[in-house]
């Protein structure tokens, strides 16, 4: 009797041991440092306005005998209602107008390439990486797809 309770304690102990480690890494990504928690999610914000731009460079392009703006501003307000796209989420400053996208705004356009331009091409990318703990940048591909790069070219 002692022998069997014992076997069923060390059993349900083992359990209980087994269902924390599988808790602690479910939850792993929400323990993190708050910073980098915070970087993360600053992340996905840009890679998200990198596509709201992709959807309206397309679209500009179809209306436009499928070429680019020279400057991401002319995507404003005809094609992009929203101004924050063109800036860091974070930016509260009054530099967030029209007149200051292509100067102030954080993503920078690559000149002269059209959609039917092979796919690998970099359209769009962020401007300065001084904001990210490790390093690299958002970045637009012609193909509309976005990616975090490394490269600093």
């Amino acid at each position: 009797m002692l022998k069997e309770l014992i076997t069923k304690k060390n059993i349900g102990l083992g359990c209980l041991i087994i269902l924390l480690f599988v808790l602690m890494e479910v939850f792993s990504p929400y323990l993190r440092n708050s910073e980098d928690h915070s970087e993360y999610y600053k992340k996905r914000s840009l890679e998200s306005q990198l596509k709201q731009i992709g959807q309206g460079l397309m679209v500009y392009a179809n209306d436009n005998g499928d070429k680019f703006p020279e400057k991401l501003s002319t995507l404003y307000p005809d094609y992009i209602s929203e101004i924050r796209i063109f800036f860091y989420p974070d930016d509260k400053s009054e530099k967030v107008t029209p007149e200051n996208i292509d100067l102030h705004g954080c993503f920078e356009s690559v000149r002269g390439l059209t959609p039917t331009s092979e796919a690998g091409p970099l359209l769009v990318y962020e401007k300065s990486n001084n904001h990210w703990k490790t390093p690299g940048r958002c970045e637009l591909l012609v193909d509309g797809s976005v990616r975090w790069s490394l490269k600093k070219d």
